[in-house]
């Protein structure tokens, strides 16, 4: 049997480089009566189809989608069910149902610390992806810092919002 060869053609383009995949796809993590599964958007057009642009997960996604050839390529939102009843889940529950899909980095829209610390735990539990949130609260930011938490990152500020969260992100990833 003959072997044969075949030319593998490379383009590479400098101008619009291709964003991070995988390790840096960010899930939004927030709530909706009736919740979302799991979906994938690759701009922030196609994510305004199912968040008007008032909503925390539609803020959200602006914020990443905004940071140029530093954003990813895809990012990911699903939202717990907020509907009170049955079929209300937990963020942590939703947070379950979607841990082996392909995301690194969590972004919850609830900054209410008992929410940030069930996700933080949940996170640090499985080992491996990183979860940053926001707190304007020193007692909560105290709170958090006492876990000892080696997943999970806090940013304090008194005024914090999404795109800020991003930044720092953005900055991190960098360093």
């Amino acid at each position: 049997m003959a072997n044969t060869m075949k030319d593998v053609t490379v383009v590479i383009d400098i101008q619009k480089p291709v964003g991070r995949l995988g390790f840096g796809k960010v899930l939004i993590l927030g709530e909706k009566a009736g919740g979302f599964a799991y979906k994938e958007y690759l701009d922030l057009t196609s994510v305004k189809t199912d968040f008007p642009e008032n909503t925390e997960e539609y803020k959200a996604a602006s914020a990443i989608f905004a940071q140029g050839d530093q954003a990813p390529a895809s990012i990911a939102i699903t939202c717990r069910n907020s509907t009170i009843g049955e079929s209300a889940e937990t963020l942590v529950e939703r947070l379950q149902h979607v841990m082996n899909k392909d995301w690194y980095f969590l972004i919850s829209t609830s900054t209410v610390k008992t929410d940030v610390l069930a996700l933080a735990d949940e996170i640090e539990l499985d080992g491996t992806h990183q979860y940053f949130t926001r707190s304007s609260n020193q007692t909560d930011l105290a709170a958090i810092k006492a876990k000892k938490y080696t997943r999970t990152s806090v940013l304090y500020h008194a005024t914090l919002t999404l795109s800020g969260l991003f930044l720092y992100i953005r900055r991190t990833k960098e360093d």
